[in-house]
């Protein structure tokens, strides 16, 4: 969830909230607040396990289970926002140094009349060795719109109001080399009741991608992940790169569809300078790259799904846009600790687009950790961005960014 730094005072209120009384429950259905020694185990922070070190088993009680938070959001664009998150930590199979798998969901409504649902899933099945990975998000949205291209004009500013289902889903399936996956994906995307304020932009920004389409595709995903666990790495690598075709005119049912390639590159490392502290250095290089006749929707944009955060979502919207992220997170004591990030991209692809250091997307940020969770190192995060112009975004989600 990206903020204005207008929700700043709610967000803040909500985070000392549950850093005084978080939500949590085992897999057995017992809370960890249940007795004072209970409490003691969810206060005193294991070490070597949250430094990713395994020479003790697992208690029985690890403390994964279900987190839920309150979501509360002031905003001039959303108005007042209320809603809820939650995060289901799980292991699958006995193996006790296994990474744990997760399913998160969250639910927003605000005054303005918008509405959104998000479900992710990440299972590790360690015995079948394969990984189900998706995202499923509803929405009946509105945001502003600028066209397409990495400088269009502020005067070309307009409203759009629209209605989507997205999902996209993976089955990454082990190999015989170690780490390396291969397997499907599936795509499907269906948008309607799309509406933009008058007048019109430039139809050289805005074409005929605007309308409203329904689309499935197919493709093919190669991964290698290294990496000691899914929520918050310590230490390892993670490579991806995904191909999906959606056709047009498949599925034959009205309303009309458009003809998209989308491939997908990334690249993450995280590394511990220092074996013996909580601190650990990520980077991420990505590329989300588009063919065809791409809908609004599907045009890589900076600020979303926290790739440069701090900068304005949906400011920026092209059809290719390569980019770094670095982090460098450290755990102060028990379950505190603080993050410092920074990210550069490049948007390209629309006829007439000047790649200059002026529309190259930057932030720069810093955050706020508590861990609710410490079997799979989760994190409470509240992180502070801002992109070069003005603008500052306030993120406070469950989990890191990558």
């Amino acid at each position: 969830m990206i903020c204005t730094s207008r929700r700043l005072g709610v967000v803040l209120g909500t985070l000392a909230i549950l850093s005084a009384a978080p939500s949590v429950r085992a897999q057995d259905g017992s809370g960890l607040g249940s007795s004072a020694e209970k409490q003691a185990k969810l206060e005193h922070f294991d070490d070597s396990k949250a430094s990713g070190r395994t020479e003790e088993a697992a208690d029985e009680d690890d403390g994964r289970g279900l987190i839920m938070l309150p979501v509360v959001v002031v905003d001039p664009l959303l108005g007042l926002g209320l809603g809820a998150a939650g995060v289901y930590s799980f292991l699958l199979g006995d193996d006790p140094d296994a990474r744990g798998s997760y399913i998160s969901a969250s639910a927003l409504v605000t005054t303005n009349k918008q509405f959104r649902l998000a479900l992710t899933h990440d299972i590790d099945v360690a015995e079948e060795h394969l990984v189900l990975r998706g995202r499923l998000q509803l929405k009946v949205f509105s945001e502003d719109y600028w066209g397409i291209g990495n400088d269009t004009p502020d005067e070309d500013q307009r409203n759009l109001s629209y209605s989507s289902i997205d999902y996209l889903g993976r089955i990454n399936i082990a190999t015989k080399y170690e780490y390396w996956f291969v397997g499907p994906l599936v795509r499907f995307l269906f948008t309607w009741n799309s509406r933009l304020e008058a007048p019109y932009p430039p139809p050289e920004l805005a074409a005929d991608q605007l309308n409203d389409f329904l689309m499935v595709g197919l493709g093919l995903s190669l991964v290698y992940d290294s990496r000691d666990g899914l929520t918050n790495p310590y230490s390892g690598w993670y490579f991806a790169v995904e191909l999906i075709n959606l056709p047009s005119g498949i599925p034959k049912i009205p309303p009309s569809t458009v003809g998209t390639i989308a491939g997908i590159f990334e690249l993450r490392n995280y590394w511990k300078p220092w074996t013996h502290r909580d601190q650990v250095l990520a980077t991420r290089l990505h590329g989300d790259f588009s063919y065809g006749r791409v809908p609004f929707s599907m045009l890589p944009s900076p600020g979303r799904d926290d790739k440069l955060r701090g900068h304005l979502d949906g400011r920026r919207r092209d059809y290719n846009l390569a980019g770094i992220d670095i982090e460098y997170r450290v755990r102060w004591w028990g379950p505190i600790g603080s993050t410092f990030f920074a990210g550069w991209s490049v948007l390209f692809g629309e006829k007439g687009d000047r790649i200059t250091w002026e529309t190259m997307p930057k932030s720069v940020g810093a955050g706020l950790r508590y861990m609710v969770q410490k079997a799979d190192r989760l994190n409470l995060r509240l992180d502070f961005g801002y992109d070069f112009h003005g603008f500052t975004a306030v993120i406070f989600e469950a989990g890191e960014a990558f």
